[in-house]
């Protein structure tokens, strides 16, 4: 807090202590955020990531950005997920295989949100994709950048 308000304002920032599903609720919240980052979540949420990036849509003004990344399996993770024993089972850790399975992944969760909201009069669009990479491993995870783009008022939420 003392990085972002040096002059002491940040006395009166309020923390909610929720989980990401469960912020929606509070609606003092709903379209006021600038920006959503989940890092280092998609990859527990798999097949969830639509709902996730629901509640971050939720949560955004109405030109907002959300940040959300794919784990891409790598040697150097493989032999860290095999010493740790963990994930006991594929459906507890989603990592993509490559880039180009994170940003097929991307594609689809994107659709498939946007489909959920059809009816709204705001979606969510692909603004950028940027891999990160870890020398010598290579590609480690691709983030996605969304813009929230058009108007929209009143929407439902759901999980």
């Amino acid at each position: 807090m003392e990085e972002l308000y040096p002059d002491g304002e940040g006395e009166f920032v309020e923390y909610i202590h929720e989980s990401f599903e469960d912020v929606v609720k509070h609606p003092e919240l709903h379209g006021t955020q600038d920006l959503v980052w989940m890092h280092g979540l998609s990859m527990y949420l798999g097949p969830k990531v639509p709902d996730a990036l629901q509640a971050g849509f939720v949560l955004l003004n109405d030109s907002g950005e959300m940040m959300y990344d794919y784990l891409i399996m790598t040697e150097s993770l493989r032999r860290c997920l095999a010493t740790q024993g963990w994930p006991i089972d594929a459906k507890y850790m989603h990592v993509q295989k490559s880039v180009n399975d994170a940003y097929l992944q991307a594609q689809r969760d994107v659709a498939a949100f946007n489909l959920r909201m059809r009816k709204a009069e705001s979606l969510f669009e692909i603004e950028k994709l940027e891999i990160t990479e870890v020398y010598p491993w290579g590609a480690t995870s691709l983030r996605v950048t969304l813009r929230k783009y058009q108007d929209i008022r009143n929407i439902a939420y759901s999980f």
